[in-house]
Order: C-alpha cells, then sequence, then structure tokens
C-alpha cells in the first residue's frame, strides 16, 4: 500500500488533537516513524531499525520507545512487529486513519 505522507500527518494529527493520551513523545515517534516510511519508497509495511527511529525521536530510554510504541498500537495508529534479535529489523504498519 503507497502512503500519502501528507493525508496521513493530518490525519495523525486531528486525530491526536482530540485525544488526551497522546503526549509530545508519540508525536516525535510518530513523525520519524513516517519519516522512515517515505524514505522506503511509501511502501507500507516497512522495516526500521530501533536504534534510528530512537535517534530521530529524541528517545534515549528503550523502555520509553517501547512503551510509546505500544501506546501507538493501543490508539491504533500503527501495527508494529518487533525484531526477534539484535541484527533484524522491526516491522511497521500505518493504520489508514479517518
Amino acid at each position: 500500500m503507497q502512503v500519502e505522507a501528507a493525508k496521513v500527518v493530518v490525519s495523525f494529527f486531528e486525530l491526536a488533537e482530540e485525544d488526551p493520551r497522546v503526549k509530545p513523545g508519540h508525536l516525535g515517534l510518530y513523525t520519524a516513524l513516517l519519516a522512515a516510511c517515505i524514505r522506503a519508497g511509501s511502501t507500507n509495511p516497512f522495516s526500521i531499525s530501533r536504534s534510528s527511529i530512537m535517534r530521530q525521536a529524541k528517545l534515549s530510554s528503550r523502555s520509553t520507545y517501547n512503551q510509546m510504541m505500544r501506546d501507538l498500537m493501543q490508539f491504533g495508529f500503527i501495527r508494529y512487529l518487533p525484531a526477534q534479535n539484535g541484527l533484524s529489523l522491526s516491522i511497521v504498519f500505518l493504520r489508514k486513519l479517518e
């Protein structure tokens, strides 16, 4: 599935604005994920490196990263399949937002 970045950004921020559970860290992490999707050719799903996404989202704690990824899944923004070891990449699906 091709991702139309502008529509995704607008939809995400509209939903995030109305959801009191969404915090600044979620915004940064989702933005870093969207940038990774665009770099991957706007394909959905796409692969990510945890360390790279953490740097881009300005997250320094693995536990914070893990919690925010779980939150974004629970909130319905993404589907996340974490890597099973440090040598493989994780898979992220951006959910269609309405």
